[in-house]
C-alpha cells in the first residue's frame, strides 16, 4: 500500500487511473457468478462489463495524459532585448 506523501502530487491522479485497470477482470468473475446462480440480469452484467472494459480504454490514456503535461520541460521566456 502507498501513502499519499510516497508520489508527487501531480503523480497521484495518474496512479490512480493506472492502478483501476485492473477491475475489469474483477467485474467479469463477479458479473459470472451473478449470471450462474441466477441472481443478476443479464442486461446489467452486459453494462458492468462495458463499462469497466471503457474505463480500462480511457483511464491509462488519459493518466498518460496528464503524465506528458506534467513532465513537459519548460519553455524559456523569450528575451526581449536584441543583440
Amino acid at each position: 500500500m502507498t501513502h499519499r506523501n510516497d508520489i508527487a502530487k501531480r503523480q497521484q491522479v495518474p496512479f490512480a487511473l493506472y492502478a483501476s485497470v485492473a477491475s475489469l477482470a474483477l467485474v467479469v468473475v463477479i458479473t459470472q457468478i451473478g449470471l450462474q446462480a441466477k441472481i443478476m440480469n443479464p442486461d446489467i452484467a452486459q453494462a458492468l462489463i462495458a463499462a469497466a472494459l471503457l474505463s480500462s480504454l480511457v483511464n491509462p490514456t488519459l493518466a498518460a495524459v496528464l503524465l506528458s503535461r506534467g513532465s513537459s520541460p519548460a519553455v524559456p521566456a523569450a528575451s526581449t532585448g536584441g543583440p
